[in-house]
């Protein structure tokens, strides 16, 4: 799991500093898929972030509201 927290500071220093156009959707859609495998009952599983389908799982980390 040390990993994964590794990789989820990248990401997240990345998504506060990257603003190439595009780059904040792929870092976000990264994060949440990462924050999932560490919390699987608190956020979306990727395949429903990505395909915009609605789950039992809660995407915490989104300015959106659930669909």
């Amino acid at each position: 799991m040390v990993h994964i927290d590794q990789e989820l500071d990248r990401v997240y220093r990345a998504l506060h500093a990257d603003d190439r156009p595009g780059r904040y959707e792929e870092l976000y859609a990264i994060q949440q898929a990462l924050e999932w495998v560490l919390n699987p009952t608190a956020f979306k599983a990727p395949y429903e972030m990505v395909t915009g389908t609605r789950g039992e799982k809660v995407d915490c980390l989104s300015s959106k509201s659930p669909q």
